[in-house]
């Protein structure tokens, strides 16, 4: 549930937030959030270019394209745990060495940032009009 359902929940989240802003004329914020989310996706592709094989690439870009494909990993990855896999272990380390530290370093840290200044920019701006 952690590595499947909230990741997606976030992604999903962000780019609502994204749509958002720039539908109801915040050109400036949406843009600055999304620069960590492209950074994450960047990275996120590079890696799928590297882990994934050249069979599974041929379907497995549309979970890329959708944000999906890290869930996807996560996924099998527990499947593999709950079947008793003898190196679901070892996959799992690499897995977690692979991808688990670009989301956190990419987009979440510089995401909480940006967010953080819009807030306090909206704090300024609301004791101004009072």
């Amino acid at each position: 549930m952690f590595n499947v359902g909230l990741p997606t929940a976030d992604v999903y989240s962000d780019i609502a937030l994204l749509v958002g802003w720039y539908t109801n004329g915040h050109p400036k914020f949406a843009s600055a959030l999304l620069i960590p989310l492209l950074l994450n996706f960047c990275a996120t592709c590079y890696t799928w270019w590297r882990l994934e094989k050249k069979e599974e690439k041929r379907w497995t870009w549309i979970l890329l394209l959708t944000q999906l494909w890290p869930q996807y990993k996560a996924a099998c990855l527990g499947i593999l745990i709950l079947r008793g896999h003898p190196r679901a272990e070892e996959k799992k380390k690499k897995l977690l060495c692979e991808l688990g530290g670009l989301e956190p370093f990419l987009e979440s840290l510089p995401t909480i940032l940006i967010l953080t200044v819009i807030f306090v920019y909206g704090i300024y701006l609301s004791l101004i009009h009072i």
